[in-house]
């Protein structure tokens, strides 16, 4: 079974959105969301 190129993308794109969110809770938790802010 053949996976396309744009579902890869989409489930790398997910993975990231995941990792971003977890890292953003991370920081907040941590007193550390002006960190988020500077980009």
């Amino acid at each position: 079974m053949s996976i396309t190129v744009a579902r890869l993308q989409e489930l790398r794109h997910a993975a990231d959105e995941e990792k971003a969110a977890e890292i953003r809770s991370v920081l907040v938790s941590q007193g550390m969301e002006h960190l988020l802010a500077g980009g």
